[in-house]
């Protein structure tokens, strides 16, 4: 069974830069043995937040632009709308203590 996924920025950015369980949700998606779900909201701060000075090294060292990056993320994901997103991820389990 295919795992579906739905990040936020802060895991996404987080996968990007650092190792750690973030980084190893990107690979998975990567593998294609999760799928990444998002909304363009979250497309679109993610693209701000890794475009911030804190970052250009990192890209710099990586050889890679955060375009680059947003292209890359943006071709792994499925992009829900909004109106879609209660009924998209209806029966689908929760994260253990997540609210919402």
């Amino acid at each position: 069974m295919l795992l579906k996924l739905v990040l936020d920025t802060n895991t996404l950015v987080s996968g990007l830069f650092w190792e750690g369980n973030e980084a190893e949700l990107l690979r998975k998606i990567e593998q294609g043995k999760a799928m990444l779900y998002t909304t363009r909201d979250t497309l679109n701060e993610a693209g701000e937040v890794i475009k911030r000075p804190k970052f250009k090294d990192v890209f710099q060292k990586a050889m890679l632009t955060p375009d680059q990056v947003m292209q890359r993320i943006t071709s792994l994901s499925m992009l829900l709308l909004l109106r879609n997103c209660q009924n998209q991820f209806a029966g689908t389990p929760r994260m253990q203590g997540h609210q919402g």
